[in-house]
């Protein structure tokens, strides 16, 4: 299953700010699972120098995502595909064949 990473700023957000959206992130890929739709939130990082929320979703397509975010309320600056290679996996971090 393809794998995407939702970017949004939020630089002015209090921490209580933050483990909102986590949860609202969360809760809105989980509605749509139950609706029938393929899609896990994997996993959320804040960087809070930058302002920065990266949430990680594992869907069938990236409209998918696009209706979780959408539904949590979480304004964001894009989607995009992503690769998560591990040790033994068989890409380059850019998803290139090795």
């Amino acid at each position: 299953m393809p794998t995407y990473l939702v970017r949004a700023r939020l630089p002015e957000a209090t921490s209580a700010d933050i483990r909102a959206a986590v949860a609202r992130v969360a809760d809105s890929a989980g509605q749509l699972r139950r609706e029938g739709f393929r899609i896990h939130c994997v996993h959320t990082t804040y960087v809070p120098a930058d302002g920065w929320l990266g949430c990680l979703y594992e869907a069938d397509s990236e409209v998918e995502v696009k209706y979780a975010v959408e539904r949590a309320v979480l304004p964001f600056d894009d989607i995009v595909e992503a690769t998560c290679p591990g040790p033994d996996a068989e890409t380059d971090p850019r998803g290139e064949n090795r």
